[in-house]
């Protein structure tokens, strides 16, 4: 039988939820804690084709959010386009963007990117993946 969670524990899954959801970001702002570059990129790793396509369309929008929403919403564009050009959003998201994610959380001395660092490496990523995906395409076709 379901029981109600316990009250301390209700921070905890709000954590949890906002994370698998790629609302970390925004959890964090809105509890007025600073946000990681890793919780920025959790919003391209976990969100779904019409978040990011809304998050793209902000970009001129964003200006006032500061350099880090920019980029986020350069970046969703990106990934966008990257997807549509070469496989799934969710191929992109688990073969290039959580495994990113999860390298930057695990770290035990966490690089300190500024947006533009944060840009050029995603970017970078993508174009690695697309050129390996491309690749494997042309062998299969062999």
């Amino acid at each position: 039988m379901w029981r109600q969670p316990a009250p301390d524990t209700a921070p905890f899954i709000d954590e949890c939820c906002a994370f698998l959801t790629g609302r970390y970001a925004d959890l964090l702002a809105g509890r007025g804690r600073p946000r990681p570059c890793w919780s920025w990129l959790n919003s391209l790793a976990h969100g779904t084709e019409v978040e990011l396509e809304r998050l793209a369309r902000t970009l001129g929008r964003h200006a006032s959010g500061g350099n880090w929403a920019m980029a986020n919403a350069f970046l969703a564009g990106e990934v966008l386009a990257a997807a549509g050009a070469d496989e799934s959003l969710a191929a992109i998201q688990s073969d290039v963007l959580v495994p990113l994610e999860l390298d930057l959380l695990s770290a035990t001395h966490r690089p300190i990117w500024s947006p533009a660092d944060y840009v050029s490496e995603v970017l970078l990523l993508l174009g690695r993946h697309s050129t390996s995906t491309r690749d494997r395409q042309r062998q299969a076709e062999r």
